[in-house]
């Protein structure tokens, strides 16, 4: 890995690119955790989890926290609309109007890549 990240950050000073080695962090899947990665002479910080365009992603190479973190959000917007899915004056038509409009688009942006989905058919 480090024989990697050393091409790399030769051919990046090549055209004038500059790696932030304090910024970089690591996150290990499937290869020993023993091993020090580093960018030139300094070491990089291993973490757990990170969060790539919008996703979480774990050591396990699995999105389940991101999974879970969806479905708190759906659960908090449909719990904000308590009042509407009380109101009798709104008919069941308009209640899953607004549910596809608030909450189903809540479920469906979290759900971009096929594993989550498949979790979220679980839930």
């Amino acid at each position: 890995m480090n024989e990697f990240l050393e091409v790399l950050r030769v051919q990046n000073a090549r055209m004038g690119l500059k790696i932030n080695a304090k910024k970089t962090k690591s996150l290990r899947l499937g290869i020993s955790e023993y091993e020090n990665v580093t960018w030139g002479n300094e070491k990089t910080d291993q973490v757990g989890s990170l969060t790539y365009v919008g996703s979480i992603i774990s050591k396990d190479g699995g999105n389940s926290e991101d999974v879970k973190i969806t479905i708190a959000k759906s659960q908090g917007v449909f719990l904000q609309l308590k009042k509407a899915w009380k109101n009798r004056k709104i008919s069941l038509e308009n209640k899953i109007r607004i549910l596809e409009a608030t909450v189903m688009t809540v479920v469906k942006y979290g759900s971009e890549d096929g594993r989550s989905e498949n979790q979220m058919k679980i839930y």
